[in-house]
């Protein structure tokens, strides 16, 4: 399981490591010398456009990950795709057997720009609490919830925050697929969802 983990982050790593090669690559072309003579709103327009946001993908999803754009934030969700719920001793009595303590649901908000955001004033963010997750069990329905406090709202520039949810197995999470859905609390955002196979 901490393999699938470590790989799913990695995964993370990659993609941030390609956006900030892009915008150092970006930053230091030049740009071609030419009449900027009833062009230079457009142009100016296209330098701003350049810098707000990374060129990534709004939508990204493979096992273990996904990720999408929320305006100037992305999400990051990224959950082991097989989950071994039970340790075993290798002996024949099964009763020895324990439930897996915490399986980690790892969530990743960054500011997909290089301005200053605050959730509160730019993303419209109300209330006291900055994002929700649910975990759904195909045979169980329902088996975890986890709101997380709006603690940190403002994000400086390319700034990105993790979180990570400890969802705790319970006799209720019999071996199945799940579904884990995450909202955000701001911006009308719709729920990301990842699935996990438990075994």
């Amino acid at each position: 399981m901490r393999r699938s983990v470590l790989a799913a982050l990695i995964a993370l790593v990659v993609l941030a490591g390609g956006a900030a090669f892009y915008y150092f690559r970006h930053r230091t072309q030049q740009p071609l010398a030419r009449p900027l003579a009833g062009r230079e709103q457009d142009i100016q327009s296209s330098r701003v456009a350049a810098v707000r946001e990374t060129p990534l993908p709004n939508l990204l999803q493979q096992p273990g990950l996904v990720s999408r754009r929320f305006a100037p934030m992305r999400l990051y969700v990224s959950v082991a795709p097989e989950i071994a719920i039970k340790r075993t001793d290798g002996g024949a009595d099964s009763s020895k057997d324990e439930i897996l303590d915490i399986v980690p649901i790892l969530i990743v908000l960054e500011n997909d720009s290089y301005q200053e955001v605050d959730a509160r004033r730019d993303l419209k963010l109300e209330g006291e609490e900055l994002f929700n997750v649910f975990v759904t069990h195909s045979a169980s329905g329902i088996v975890f919830r986890h709101s997380e406090p709006a603690v940190e709202t403002v994000w400086g520039p390319a700034e990105r925050k993790t979180f990570k949810v400890p969802w705790q197995p319970t006799i209720e999470s019999l071996p199945g697929e799940c579904v884990i859905s995450m909202r955000l609390a701001f911006g009308g955002s719709d729920e990301v969802q990842i699935r996990t196979r438990l075994k």
